[in-house]
């Protein structure tokens, strides 16, 4: 019984986080749940950037500030999930942009 709980409780924000990854366009909402609704640590923020292959989100994610350098004691692992698909993604939209100049 208490392991069934435990179970639900984690699975619950990984399958939110599912829902968000299937978002086509996602918006400022969306952004703004995963900042607020679902757990900031390394399994489900590390899920959603692993997973997540769309760049609409970038812009939404920066003005809620996921990719502000913090200075509290523990932050740097949570910016090293970030900091590899923020390069991604920001390389997918130079080279976006530049397809357009071609």
């Amino acid at each position: 019984m208490v392991l069934e709980k435990f179970k639900e409780q984690f699975l619950q924000p990984l399958s939110e986080v599912d829902r968000l990854l299937a978002i086509a366009v996602p918006s400022h909402a969306h952004a703004t749940f995963l900042k607020n609704k679902i757990p900031s640590n390394t399994v489900f923020l590390g899920h959603f950037f692993d997973e997540n292959q769309n760049s609409h989100w970038l812009e939404f994610l920066r003005e809620e500030g996921f990719f502000a350098i913090s200075r509290v004691k523990g932050a740097g692992r949570r910016q090293a999930i970030w900091r590899e698909w923020l390069e991604l993604m920001t390389q997918r939209r130079s080279e976006s942009v530049q397809s357009f100049a071609s």
